[in-house]
């Protein structure tokens, strides 16, 4: 999705507000410019009905186009805030597909967006680590079971399924 967004504005800065593990990924494949956590305080005022009050989120927001957060904002506070803010479009949707709803989230985000036939599967723009377990050429299928809510991951049968079909396969694995 960010990658598909990158290419239809003209040289665009972004920056990932999100969670920490996954931030070094999002700067080291290049998907972004800059990250910030959004555990830390200074982000929370995004939820404050007494608005934003940071001085540096605020002049952040100031020169922000476009926010995108994908959460659940029921009264608008949110919304409401960055606009307040300065921000020129806020779109604003839940991070997952609504019970039910079985599609590929990346699907499912995009369509959030106003994205249309978004590439899968996304190939990474990785540099090799400079220390590995094994050689380069052994290419392996890293496995993420998930964090969160049992309703925010995938079933436990639903990995052990894949990761028999890979074995199948010769894939090896890293879980």
């Amino acid at each position: 999705i960010i990658q598909a967004i990158r290419s239809i504005y003209n040289n665009p800065r972004i920056t990932l507000v999100g969670n920490p593990t996954v931030l070094p990924l999002a700067l080291a494949t290049g998907l972004v410019d800059e990250t910030a956590d959004y555990g830390q305080l200074q982000w929370s005022s995004l939820f404050s009905s007494t608005g934003i009050h940071s001085p540096a989120v605020l002049e952040q927001l100031q020169h922000t186009d476009l926010a995108i957060c994908w959460l659940r904002d029921p009264a608008g506070i949110v919304e409401h805030n960055l606009l307040l803010a300065g921000v020129q479009r806020v779109i604003i949707a839940p991070g997952r597909p609504p019970d039910g709803q079985h599609r590929h989230v990346v699907a499912y985000l995009a369509e959030t967006v106003g994205l249309q036939h978004i590439a899968m599967p996304y190939k990474l723009p990785l540099i090799p680590a400079e220390h590995t377990l094994e050689s380069l050429s052994i290419r392996r299928i890293a496995i993420h079971p998930g964090s969160g809510g049992a309703q925010k991951c995938w079933p436990a049968s639903s990995f052990a399924t894949l990761i028999e079909q890979l074995c199948q396969q010769n894939y090896p694995i890293l879980l």
